[in-house]
């Protein structure tokens, strides 16, 4: 059986190393805080024995003094391990990343409400348009975006250097 990591922005793959993949743990006050560290809201809703059941998270998520070897073909968790180990920010740089549905859930169960992400669009949306509207008053170049009067006299005709205003 393959198994897949249900850890946000990991894409391992049982099939494609020897790591040790792990299912979530049957106690439901430990399950329950394998599904905060992983801060995946669609796990929320799901039962300890619904998660130990379809749901695994490879080693890499876990301090090394939590995993033990037993054998060169077993290894297992510490009776208290809790996944610590997670890469929340790697979506940040990829535009084009395949977990669209499960980074917009990320993003909205783990930072801010839906007001609250409204509120910082708009302010990054000012922020950007005064740092454009500065940019193109700065650069001497008329535009319709300013409403500016720029006074012209004295410069090169129009399209030799530079824009007509």
């Amino acid at each position: 059986m393959r198994n897949f990591c249900a850890a946000p922005n990991c894409t391992r793959k049982s099939t494609q190393s020897d790591l040790a993949f792990f299912r979530f743990p049957r106690d439901p006050t430990r399950c329950q805080k394998w599904v905060e560290n992983c801060r995946r809201a669609d796990l929320e809703d799901k039962t300890a024995d619904q998660l130990n059941k379809h749901y695994r998270l490879c080693a890499k998520h876990f301090e090394t003094s939590m995993i033990c070897r037993t054998s060169p073909y077993r290894t297992v968790l510490r009776d208290n391990a809790i996944p610590t180990i997670f890469d929340l920010t790697s979506h940040l740089n990829n535009p084009h990343s395949r977990h669209r549905k499960r980074i917009k859930e990320l993003i909205n169960t783990l930072f801010c409400s839906k007001t609250q992400q409204k509120q910082m669009l708009e302010i990054c949306e000012s922020c950007i348009r005064e740092e454009t509207l500065r940019e193109v008053r700065d650069s001497h170049f008329f535009s319709i975006i300013t409403d500016d009067v720029v006074d012209i006299r004295g410069r090169a005709p129009a399209g030799v250097g530079e824009v007509c205003r």
